[in-house]
């Protein structure tokens, strides 16, 4: 049981994430520590 409350938060939290990220600006800049670490949103539209 505890195994489909794990998989049911880690899809919530995933689905979360990616709302939120989509709702960003492309190149919007998120600084998490400041000068040193920043989250940036950008894409990738190549192969890899």
């Amino acid at each position: 049981m505890i195994y489909i409350g794990i998989i049911i938060v880690t899809v919530l939290i995933d689905l979360f994430s990616k709302m939120w990220a989509a709702s960003l600006g492309l190149f919007h800049d998120i600084p998490v520590i400041e000068g040193f670490f920043h989250i940036t949103y950008v894409q990738n539209t190549g192969m890899a």
